[in-house]
C-alpha cells in the first residue's frame, strides 16, 4: 500500500470521529450558554423579588410582603422569557418552579403546591403559603446531684 492510500484511509476513518466530536462540543457549548442565561434570569427575578418584598409601614417599620415578592419574581421571569401576554406559557413556566422559600430574620415561609378537593369533589392543586417556620435555639442545661 502506498503512503497516499494510507493517508486517504486515515482521513476517511478519522474525519467522522472529528466531526462527531465537533458536534458534541458545539452542543455542550450551547447547553452551557442556555444554562448561563437561565441562571441570569433567575438571579434577576430573585433580586427583584427581594427589593419588592420590603414594605415600609407607619413609623418607618419594615414589613415583609410575601405576595409582592412572588408577584415581582414571576413578573420578572415573564418579561425575561418574553411571555408577558401569554397565559398558557405563564402556567407552563410556573409548573417548573415547584417551591419558593422566603427567608426572614426570625424564620422562613414555604410557597409550594398543595392538593385539596373543592366543593365539587375535584382535586385542585395550587401554590399556597405554608405557616412560618421559626428559627430557634434551645439551650438545655443538665444538672445532676450526687448525694454523699
Amino acid at each position: 500500500m502506498k503512503i497516499t492510500d494510507m493517508a486517504v484511509l486515515f482521513v476517511s476513518i478519522a474525519l467522522p470521529f472529528a466531526l462527531m466530536l465537533r458536534i458534541k462540543n458545539d452542543n455542550l457549548k450551547n447547553a452551557e450558554y442556555k444554562s448561563m442565561i437561565l441562571n441570569r434570569y433567575l438571579d434577576t427575578a430573585v433580586e427583584d423579588a427581594s427589593n419588592a418584598m420590603i414594605v415600609r409601614g407607619m413609623d418607618n417599620k419594615i414589613f415583609i410582603s410575601r405576595e409582592k415578592a412572588v408577584e415581582a419574581f414571576f413578573t420578572t421571569l415573564y418579561v425575561n422569557f418574553g411571555i408577558m401576554h401569554d397565559e398558557t406559557a405563564k402556567d407552563v413556566l410556573k409548573a417548573y418552579i415547584p417551591v419558593i422559600v422566603l427567608i426572614d430574620y426570625d424564620g422562613y415561609w414555604v410557597y409550594s403546591a398543595e392538593s385539596y378537593k373543592n366543593i365539587n369533589g375535584e382535586i385542585i392543586q395550587e401554590m399556597v403559603w405554608k405557616p412560618k417556620k421559626p428559627y430557634f435555639y434551645e439551650k438545655r442545661i443538665c444538672i445532676s446531684f450526687h448525694s454523699g
